[in-house]
């Protein structure tokens, strides 16, 4: 049986999403105040510079390798962050971008690149956002194993989450059908679950499988309450994010219910940091952390 490394933190996670490289102040502030668990730099990407003719493997983070000058900020900061106690991930993928397509495909090449990345910004773990077509469960594992094996020995550990949509677990949508996240739970850390347009947390159903709109009681209820403590549970941050905003609120209570009838629950995601909006309704990542981390507390 495959064990996975420990989560260190001993308060439900509040996760961010971060795809800007400056701008950075609310993130030390939020790892300053300990409202930030975990910080999931966003995205790296694996791919060729001439992609016809396959040649060129890069490891990208946006459009461009993670050592351009311009993410300077980025790794200064993220040194920062950890020394505060916030564990800080690299994320991989995205939708439609076929990253997981190109290691898999070439993992003799692609594999390396990534562990170098991995160890140069001595990151403490990798989130793997698999959105696209062709990629087996078998193929996850197989990753899950490498990096397994390739950082047992890292101080602090390493750690693995996933992002699937919440429906992928309710036997309803997925958008990597290949792949049975069921399958995989034991493996990874946590999931940061996907309730924005492929399930709803105030709105949702608790219906059992097929279940398209779940909530995280159906979730839990496909996957069971053993498991509480690796679903986390993703939310929008901005309504320009995408479908399936919902208000801070509404949110809040909705949390803080879900933390009072699960002593372990896993926590909450936000997509995304930049223009995460706080309480007063403006972009505000630190407010948008300290209201989750309240709202967990509360209960």
């Amino acid at each position: 049986m495959k064990v996975a490394s420990p989560d260190t933190n001993d308060r439900h996670r509040v996760v961010l999403y971060v795809t800007s490289s400056t701008d950075l102040e609310a993130l030390l502030e939020s790892a300053e105040a300990g409202t930030l668990t975990h910080a999931l730099v966003s995205l790296f990407h694996l791919g060729y510079d001439d992609e016809n003719n396959k040649t060129g493997p890069y490891v990208h983070l946006g459009d461009h390798r993670p050592s351009d000058p311009r993410f300077d900020e980025l790794w200064a900061t993220v040194k920062t962050v950890q020394g505060y106690g916030t564990k800080v991930m690299a994320s991989l993928g995205g939708a439609g971008v076929g990253d997981y397509g190109n290691l898999f495909a070439a993992y003799d090449v692609f594999y390396p690149l990534l562990c170098d990345a991995l160890e140069s910004y001595d990151l403490d773990g990798l989130d793997t956002d698999t959105e696209e077509s062709g990629i087996t469960t078998g193929n996850i594992q197989q990753l899950i194993g490498d990096l397994r094996r390739s950082f047992a020995g890292r101080a602090g550990g390493f750690l693995l989450s996933s992002a699937p949509v919440a429906s992928a677990l309710t036997d309803g949508g997925s958008v990597s059908s290949g792949v049975d996240y069921h399958r995989l739970l034991e493996q990874f850390d946590w999931y940061n679950l996907q309730f924005y347009g492929w399930g709803s947390l105030p709105s949702g159903s608790s219906s059992p499988p097929p279940n398209y709109t779940p909530n995280y009681e159906a979730v839990v209820a496909a996957t069971g309450s053993a498991n509480v403590s690796k679903l986390v549970a993703g939310v929008l941050t901005n309504p320009d994010d995408g479908n399936g905003y919902v208000s801070l609120s509404e949110l809040r209570p909705v949390l803080s219910a879900l933390a009072g009838r699960y002593a372990d629950f896993g926590g909450v995601m936000g997509w995304n940091y930049g223009n995460a909006l706080g309480p007063a309704g403006t972009v505000d990542p630190a407010g948008w952390a300290a209201a989750m981390a309240a709202s967990l507390q509360a209960s």
